[in-house]
């Protein structure tokens, strides 16, 4: 398949080597309808690291690609309890880029407008904050072979 990658290749994006993010090439059966790319990412907590994170994440992203992981960045309010700040940060823009030059959709949110449920909780001083920064961003050609999006909470 073209674009393919080896498992487990590390991208190199900006001035620094991204070892996080380890794209893994997934095709269907041979006499499968639909083939693609599923990336798997886990991105840096720092903004500037972020940011550079998904600017070579680029060159992984095809046509009918998934990218699933945790973001480390809300898209927007919806994904923030009432007790978190939606703080400006540089990533987030990179990231629009991204969604919006690919026409990738944030296939839970979609199946789920304005409902806020979220994949970080953590308290501070006391108080509950919570976010969704795991994020499923698909191709918009492979909508319609989605039937549902969930988010389970897991009891490790």
């Amino acid at each position: 398949m073209e674009g393919e990658v080896e498992e487990n290749e590390q991208v190199e994006g900006g001035e620094e080597e991204l070892s996080e993010c380890m794209p893994s090439a997934v095709a269907g059966a041979p006499d499968a309808e639909v083939s693609g790319v599923l990336i798997n990412i886990h991105a840096p907590n720092i903004d500037t690291h972020r940011k550079n994170f998904f600017i070579g994440l680029r060159k992984w992203i095809v046509t009918n690609c998934i990218i699933i992981g945790d973001f480390n960045i809300t898209l927007t309010k919806s994904d923030i309890s009432n007790n978190c700040t939606f703080s400006e940060d540089y990533s987030r823009n990179a990231l629009f880029d991204i969604i919006a030059q690919n026409s990738l959709i944030d296939i839970w949110r979609l199946f789920h407008p304005g409902k806020k449920q979220f994949t970080r909780k953590q308290v501070i001083l006391g108080k509950l904050k919570q976010s969704r920064l795991d994020l499923c961003l698909i191709s918009s050609s492979l909508v319609p072979e989605v039937s549902s999006c969930l988010i389970r909470d897991n009891h490790w």
